[in-house]
């Protein structure tokens, strides 16, 4: 379901949250989507972050985004701390779990089905 910045701004000035994910498209429109999409259309530092404070957010993206671009939308949304945050590459259906450590980004792949978290170098 496709979701606005100023819907989703909305629904959590009324004090309510999505019932599930708020998925974070890099990718563009994604409408079999069930959850609430918010395709990123703009450069990441001129976006209100703060509608997914608290949010269960994934981030789709390709496995060839520009690894500076995705660091920079996950550097800004975990600045606004959401409740958790993973990402999604539909096109080699790989899910991997993401944790702020102190400014440093890490990884945990479902893939690789460990308990090892690894360094993103997104500073």
């Amino acid at each position: 379901m496709r979701m606005t910045w100023n819907q989703l701004l909305s629904m959590r000035m009324q004090k309510k949250r999505p019932a599930s994910w708020v998925i974070v498209s890099l990718i563009g429109d994604l409408p079999s989507e069930t959850d609430p999409v918010i395709t990123l259309k703009s450069r990441p530092e001129k976006i209100d972050w703060r509608p997914l404070t608290g949010l269960d957010v994934v981030v789709f993206h390709k496995q060839n985004t520009r690894h500076d671009a995705f660091c920079e939308v996950l550097n800004c949304i975990i600045r606004v701390h959401p409740q958790t945050l993973a990402a999604w590459m539909p096109d080699s259906a790989i899910g991997y779990d993401l944790v702020d450590c102190g400014g440093r980004v890490f990884a945990r792949w479902e893939a690789k089905r460990e308990c090892e978290w690894e360094n993103l170098e997104c500073t």
